[in-house]
């Protein structure tokens, strides 16, 4: 979000030679937070607050995770996806262990 995070409110210090390359993921990470067009794109803070009080005001139940920003809603999705992809890769051993009606004997707890 667009704040003064990324600019005065933090102090840099010479980086640990284990994490100087430029290529590390904490340099990529600093120089992403660094470029002023990058930050141009962030989201205003009046638009988050605006998101989270429609999310604690709309009568429903509030979410454990509220992704507010393209950024934000993406990211999760990713993972979202390579777990989807290795619970996939597992199903037929995961399975394989209990009986087969174990799943349907738990019902009353999905609708909590």
């Amino acid at each position: 979000m667009q704040t003064n995070y990324a600019t005065s409110s933090q102090v840099s210090i010479a980086p640990h030679p284990a994490y100087d390359a430029a290529d590390s993921p904490s340099r990529v990470l600093n120089g992403y937070r660094a470029n002023a067009d990058m930050r141009k794109k962030w989201a205003l803070p009046e638009a988050i607050a605006e998101a989270m009080v429609e999310v604690v005001s709309r009568g429903q139940r509030i979410p454990i995770r509220v992704p507010l920003g393209p950024d934000a809603w993406g990211m999760i999705k990713a993972e979202l996806n390579k777990v989807g992809k290795e619970l996939d890769e597992l199903k037929e051993l995961s399975e394989s262990v209990g009986h087969p009606e174990q799943l349907g004997s738990i019902d009353f707890l999905r609708k909590a």
